[in-house]
C-alpha cells in the first residue's frame, strides 16, 4: 500500500543547515513553515528519497 510521507511536503524537507532560520520566519508569523522551508532552502526527503510517498 502506497501512502503519503509523513516526514516531508511533497519530497521535501527544509535544509537541516538551514532550520534555525526557517524557524525564525515561522515564529516571526510571517510565513507558514512550508513557505518558509521554499525560502531558506530545502532538500530531498531521505526518507522517500523525493517521491512524497512511501510504501508499507
Amino acid at each position: 500500500m502506497i501512502k503519503k510521507c509523513s516526514n516531508c511536503f511533497d519530497g521535501k524537507v527544509v535544509d537541516p543547515k538551514k532550520e534555525e532560520e526557517a524557524d525564525k520566519l515561522c515564529d516571526g508569523g510571517q510565513f507558514s513553515y512550508y513557505e518558509a522551508m521554499l525560502k531558506v532552502g530545502y532538500i530531498k526527503c531521505p526518507r522517500c528519497n523525493g517521491t512524497g510517498k512511501i510504501e508499507e
